[in-house]
């Protein structure tokens, strides 16, 4: 049994038995174990954004103003250096065939000149 289902059985206990104050004192519990829960679960889901970032921010290489993904031997890009510099978001850029820039980033604009 779990810390929920006890609580439960004893909760229904107690309101059998015509306990009201113990039984609201049951709930107040097990609203607390509920919230401890949830943030449980935000926290495991924030460490787990936090490794993924850490992993990638390792197998990023830097090349101009563009960022490539390295791994295993394979390169993926390119990216835009202002997306990861600023919010740690890999974007990829668009390449263009007009202008003397020739990579827009979707994502703010960012206009590249990049030669590979």
């Amino acid at each position: 049994m779990s810390v929920i289902d006890d609580l439960k059985s004893v909760g229904k206990t107690l309101n059998d038995i015509g306990k009201v104050e113990e039984y609201k004192k049951i709930l107040e519990s097990w609203q607390i174990i509920l919230e401890m829960q949830e943030e449980n679960d935000k926290l495991k889901k924030s460490n787990s954004d936090l490794k993924e970032k850490l992993e990638l921010k390792g197998n990023l290489v830097k090349d101009d103003f563009v960022y490539f993904l390295e791994k295993d031997g394979n390169k993926e890009g390119p990216f835009c250096s202002r997306c990861w510099e600023k919010n740690k978001v890999l974007i990829t850029l668009q390449q263009n065939k007009v202008g003397h820039w020739n990579f827009l980033c979707p994502e703010c604009g960012n206009k590249v000149t990049y030669r590979n």
